[in-house]
């Protein structure tokens, strides 16, 4: 592992400590990840190229033709299959829009994050927004969250827009109402 120095404008410092905090992180984790993701995105049009050169136009229309026809009603019932999952429908519970008007009945009131620290939020649209942080958290990731839970950790969530908040809010018994 390399060590560097880096020199931050104080917001710039300020705020990754802030998001850092948040995301129960350091700060040396959050810069290497945010790293990361830059070079992987700037790798990928290179990376997609590659691909596409060593791509074969006659070997791919000859497997195409393999797959067999597929009646529309059964892509439709796929399809529909999918976004039932994808929104957080669950076969013994509530479905995601019930929880999430839970979310919303219990605006402002006082949350507890998984290592203590106290929050409360506001739901102006289709995302949530804590009190600690000027990030909003779309309702999308509290439905991919949702389609998860219970969630042992914030880590399974790690991937969405401030985790330890998704969890404190979907593990509080209140949204929770002991249906996961």
């Amino acid at each position: 592992m390399s060590v560097i120095s880096l020199r931050l404008p104080s917001s710039i410092h300020e705020r990754a400590r802030e998001v850092a905090r948040e995301e129960n992180i350091s700060i040396n984790q959050l810069i290497a990840l945010a790293l990361a993701e830059k070079l992987s995105a700037l790798n990928a049009e290179e990376y997609l190229e590659q691909r596409a050169r060593r791509g074969n136009r006659v070997a791919f229309e000859r497997a195409m033709a393999k797959v067999p026809d597929v009646e529309e009603a059964m892509v439709s019932a796929i399809h529909e299959e999918r976004v039932s999952y994808s929104i957080g429908a669950k076969k013994d519970g509530p479905d995601f829009e019930e929880v999430w008007q839970r979310i919303i009945a219990h605006e402002g009131e006082m949350f507890r994050q998984k290592r203590g620290s106290e929050f409360r939020y506001t739901v102006p649209g289709n995302y949530v927004r804590p009190d600690r942080t000027n990030q909003n958290i779309s309702r999308a990731h509290f439905a991919e969250a949702f389609s998860m839970a219970p969630l042992p950790n914030v880590a399974c969530v790690q991937h969405l827009r401030g985790p330890s908040y998704i969890y404190a809010i979907l593990m509080d018994d209140r949204i929770r109402s002991s249906d996961w």
